[in-house]
């Protein structure tokens, strides 16, 4: 008796075990593994081995504070969402992949973290409400047209780490005012074109020991944009 009890819980545990797997042992559809990094939160987002990798389209939520254990945030991973307006990303994330945001109707502000070094091509493209974003300190690079169409967009600031920022990044944009503190960066074309130039003219401001550095290509993109019309370059920044 005893010996067909302790079978019949086994064949019990092994039933309920079947139905409702611990977590743990969940394959992850993204990897294709079985661990503890990969993860479905409460509100039904996905992270894999520390990616965001999918945030449902029609989620409701218009404020959205990203896992402390997210490294990255996927491609493609908020696009088209029409109800998210301000989005906390946490330190320990380092990229924002190509078209993160893409096409997020509401999305007016974004808290980026200084441990982020790359925002990828078209990561905000028509973000066309957002208004409020800060460059972190250590960012490397920004994609191109990263930020293209970003119409409520009115100013920026180029950290001194920045080194690449991509053809027509912001492009379209609203942006009136550039601060451009990095003096070892290499630009792509069109990065603010004449189109997002009506009305109000762009000023560009950059340090005023620009051209007493080595400074790769910034001296030709200071040349090129300083031909375009309804674009001012002041060299103001105090040199550090």
């Amino acid at each position: 008796m005893h010996f067909k009890t302790i079978a019949l819980v086994l064949a019990i545990c092994t039933t309920l075990m079947e139905l409702f797997p611990f977590s743990n042992a969940a394959v992850c559809k993204h990897c294709n593994t079985s661990n503890n990094e990969c993860f479905v939160d409460t509100f039904g987002i996905t992270y894999c081995n520390g990616v965001l990798v999918s945030y449902p389209e029609q989620l409701e939520l218009t404020k959205y504070y990203v896992d402390t254990r997210c490294c990255a945030i996927g491609e493609g991973a908020f696009s088209e969402n029409d109800f998210l307006q301000d989005v906390f990303i946490p330190d320990g994330v380092i990229v924002i992949g190509d078209n993160a945001f893409e096409v997020c109707s509401r999305l007016s502000t974004v808290h980026l973290p200084d441990s982020l070094l790359i925002i990828g091509s078209n990561a905000f493209t028509l973000c066309t409400l957002l208004e409020d974003i800060d460059l972190p300190l250590n960012l490397h690079s920004i994609g191109w047209q990263a930020f293209c169409d970003t119409w409520s967009l009115k100013e920026v600031a180029f950290p001194e780490t920045l080194r690449f920022v991509g053809d027509e990044a912001f492009a379209y944009s609203g942006v009136k005012e550039v601060f451009v503190h990095s003096v070892y960066i290499q630009c792509g074309y069109d990065v603010f074109t004449p189109d997002s130039l009506e009305g109000d003219n762009l000023m560009l401001h950059f340090r005023e020991d620009v051209f007493s550095e080595e400074i790769g290509d910034v001296s030709a993109w200071i040349e090129e944009i300083q031909q375009v019309d309804g674009i001012t370059v002041i060299f103001d920044i105090p040199a550090n």
